[in-house]
């Protein structure tokens, strides 16, 4: 099993910002959530609960991850 490196979490997150600000909202979506498991994975509590705030907004809400 491959372990994802702490920078690729940041990569998605920063994507997903990048085309969320270009209005591709289905793109967005997709990096946010992959940050968002990363981030878990990784238990920094504070961004996954800013990324959630993101998808909320999106109107992808996350309510069981």
């Amino acid at each position: 099993m491959l372990e994802a490196s702490p920078d690729e979490a940041s990569a998605y997150y920063h994507l997903g910002l990048a085309v969320r600000d270009r209005d591709r909202i289905s793109e967005a979506i997709t990096n946010f959530k992959k940050a968002l498991n990363l981030y878990q994975q990784q238990n920094k509590l504070e961004t996954v609960k800013k990324i959630k705030t993101i998808l909320q907004n999106l109107g992808n809400p996350i309510n069981d991850i």
